[in-house]
């Protein structure tokens, strides 16, 4: 009822300020993709043991007891884009419908009209933010560089980018920044699948920080080039995974960690230092940044590098030996803690992690104990743990990958496992075993079920009738095709959902997988 009583209350909001908000409830066939005329395209141009005890590891003592306040805030699509005003935690897209009641749009315009070639490097232009119809300005002629981001994404026919504003913008009423995301779902033909997981984790409170995710429609160079969802950099800045510059009395870092199979590539030979392995989990540092520990390592090797320069670099490797040497060991009591009852909640803060899970599992992310499972610790916390979240990275999840994948044997687990994060997931495996653990899990699930998790539902209809425009634009760009072109088209999406023909047909699967997910919860979780 209280989230119900939310939705009303943003609903009366946008009416108030001439928004045409009314819910749908129509079935997935209400769609009419030649209902519209304005969803005729420009014409298109060719783009490219033992278990330790707190006092085992390093003091980490915070020399600020004071906890970074949740920064998880939605704001009306009305109020100045320059301007951060918090209204719901609920970051739906009733926030961010124009006054014509579809989607802004992004109009990107480069130097000499060049679309980038990869995520290494950057090309200037300037972004402007309108609305469809009346094209009232939002963000005017802003100066930024672009470029591709991503990993399977990024060799998709629709690439995906990372902005960077030569100065920090407030997007939409969010926390200032110079970096954004454009993602661009090219694998999820549906387009909501990270809408809803994001959503989802935005309604759960024990989640410090989760990006909003705001669709737009995405113009390059005055061509169109579909709709996108618009989300806030993964990054440890203010109003994001609130933790820079949180230090202990000992001088130790916070640390923003993502599990990234990917690492050990990546960083080749600089093992320990821009991650660390723990049993088959490597946690890369996207904070403090790996990559900054690298560039002042090629300094010292750089003969040609200035005195300055060489002091600066010794000084961040030694920095970087400190705290990564705190934090191996913090990592290693975390996970000889979660097989003891008596101390797993020493080291692993419980709330963060049960929400997490059932974000992940309710959508079954096929990226779990690979990439994009992100933690954080905050040495100004005054208990310091392992805490959980943001969720990320839902593309390829809900039934995307199925029994009838070519690549099954490589996805046989994530297919037949009914509740594949606690089976997969290092942690969540050690976890469940431990019964209070899944007691408190039982009685979290029960608590959010039907304002969370079945609501879902809902929100899915409000998809179909708000985004019914744009997605009938997308898919004149994008249209649907069976064709296995990229690695994740040719071993991870199923024939059964390629053959999916419709943005209708879509919604419907998507809907369906969804059902039997919230099923297998009720029987698991669900207390009766």
């Amino acid at each position: 009822m209280k989230k119900n009583f939310i939705l009303l209350l943003n609903i009366l909001l946008l009416a108030s300020c001439n928004q045409v908000v009314t819910t749908s409830n129509s079935s997935s066939d209400q769609i009419d993709s030649s209902s519209n005329s304005d969803t005729t395209l420009p014409s298109d141009s060719s783009t490219p043991s033992s278990t330790p005890s707190n006092s085992s590891i390093p003091s980490s003592t915070p020399s600020n007891s004071s906890t970074p306040s949740s920064t998880s805030s939605s704001t009306n699509s009305n109020s100045s884009t320059g301007e951060e005003q918090e209204t719901t935690k609920d970051k739906n897209i009733l926030n961010y419908l124009g006054s014509d009641n579809d989607v802004y749009r992004i109009n990107i315009q480069t130097n000499n009209n060049e679309f980038p070639a990869d995520k290494e490097n950057y090309i200037k232009g300037n972004l402007n933010i309108t609305e469809q119809q009346t094209s009232k300005v939002l963000l005017e002629n802003q100066t930024m560089r672009i470029k591709l981001r991503g990993n399977s994404t990024m060799s998709a026919d629709k690439k995906p980018f990372k902005i960077k504003f030569d100065e920090k913008q407030s997007l939409f009423g969010l926390t200032k920044a110079k970096e954004w995301v454009l993602l661009a779902n090219y694998y999820d033909k549906s387009n909501i699948r990270n809408y809803l997981a994001y959503l989802t984790a935005n309604k759960l409170n024990n989640l410090d920080f989760q990006p909003s995710s705001i669709f737009v429609d995405v113009y390059f160079n005055n061509e169109y080039y579909g709709v996108f969802l618009l989300c806030e950099q993964m990054e440890a800045k203010k109003g994001r995974v609130d933790i820079e510059d949180h230090v202990s009395k000992d001088g130790i870092s916070s640390f923003f960690l993502e599990i990234d199979e990917r690492a050990k590539e990546e960083y080749d030979g600089f093992a320990g230092k821009c991650y660390v392995s723990i049993g088959r989990d490597d946690f890369a540092l996207k904070y403090p940044d790996a990559d900054d520990y690298v560039d002042a390592f090629n300094i010292l090797e750089d003969e040609n590098s200035s005195v300055e320069d060489i002091n600066s670099a010794n000084e961040t490797m030694s920095a970087f030996d400190k705290n990564n040497q705190w934090l191996e060991s913090f990592l290693m009591s975390v996970n000889s803690s979660v097989y003891s009852s008596e101390t797993y909640s020493d080291f692993i803060d419980v709330d963060s992690f049960i929400d997490y899970y059932l974000v992940e599992e309710f959508f079954k992310n096929v990226d779990v104990c690979s990439t994009s499972q992100y933690y954080f610790i905050d040495q100004n916390d005054s208990v310091v743990k392992l805490k959980a979240g943001p969720v990320w990275d839902f593309d390829i999840a809900s039934g995307t990958v199925s029994y009838d994948s070519p690549g099954i044997d490589t996805y046989a687990q994530y297919v037949y496992t009914p509740l594949f994060v606690r089976q997969r997931d290092t942690l969540y495996n050690a976890l469940f075993n431990i019964p209070e653990f899944e007691q408190k899990v039982r009685q979290r699930y029960s608590e959010v079920r039907e304002d969370v998790f079945l609501s879902v539902f809902n929100e899915i209809d409000i998809l179909k009738d708000k985004l019914n425009k744009a997605q009938n634009r997308n898919t004149q760009k994008w249209p649907f095709t069976t064709e296995r072109k990229t690695w994740v088209e040719q071993y991870a999406l199923s024939q059964s959902y390629l053959e999916l023909d419709s943005i209708n047909s879509h919604y419907e699967y998507l809907e369906n997988y969804l059902h039997e997910r919230l099923d297998l919860l009720d029987e698991y979780y669900l207390i009766k």
